[in-house]
């Protein structure tokens, strides 16, 4: 149905765009967490909240990382019960994961 050349065409364009989606998602989880690293939980929320949105052609790579960041700038801002809720979800997903347990009971 295709040529060849078409089909490697469509190949590559999938990988760059994944890989575009890849580097916008970390691009803003960075940035997440230099904002956490100066005091401004509500930016870092933000940057995070937008990761977390940002397509992602790699299956949610990186995401439970995200969410901690996400946890910790909910709980910076004495947001406790959405923090919770974030770490809660951690836990379904990972219920094995003795760093969110700790970090849970902190709030």
């Amino acid at each position: 149905m295709y040529g060849k050349k078409t089909a490697v065409f469509l190949l590559v364009s999938g990988i760059a765009l994944g890989l575009a989606g890849c580097g916008r998602r970390a691009e803003l989880a960075r940035q997440g967490v230099e904002q956490l690293q100066t005091g401004d939980y509500g930016e870092a929320e933000e940057s995070f909240d937008r990761a977390l949105e940002a397509p992602d052609f790699l299956s949610g790579a990186g995401d439970t990382d995200i969410r901690k960041y996400l946890a910790e700038a909910q709980a910076g801002q004495r947001s406790y019960e959405e923090a919770l809720a974030t770490y809660r979800q951690l836990l379904e997903e990972a219920p094995e994961d003795g760093q969110v347990l700790v970090l849970a009971g902190r709030c």
